[in-house]
């Protein structure tokens, strides 16, 4: 799956509950572009090379210490396992 696909998925899943039970929806998207600026072009040219990387190491690697920027971590690594995205 391409990088743009992904980012597709995760804003209309965002987009979808931006009014509704979703925390922080506003925040999220912005982490999203921060995390595009931060992830390697290996990883933005095949998205599929993150899934041999260790979802919390990656996370420490970036150092990322918000929830809304786990939020959407997890989110890429939902959707490159073909799982859906849902509201907890």
């Amino acid at each position: 799956m391409e990088w743009e696909a992904i980012k597709e998925i995760i804003v209309k899943f965002l987009s979808e509950h931006m009014d509704r039970e979703l925390k922080t929806p506003d925040r999220r998207l912005k982490e999203l572009e921060k995390i595009e600026k931060l992830l390697s072009d290996e990883h933005i040219l095949e998205p599929s090379k993150l899934l041999f990387v260790d979802k919390e190491e990656l996370i420490s690697s970036l150092g990322i210490k918000s929830g809304a920027a786990k939020s959407i971590i997890n989110n890429i690594y939902n959707i490159l396992n073909g799982k859906s995205l849902k509201v907890k």
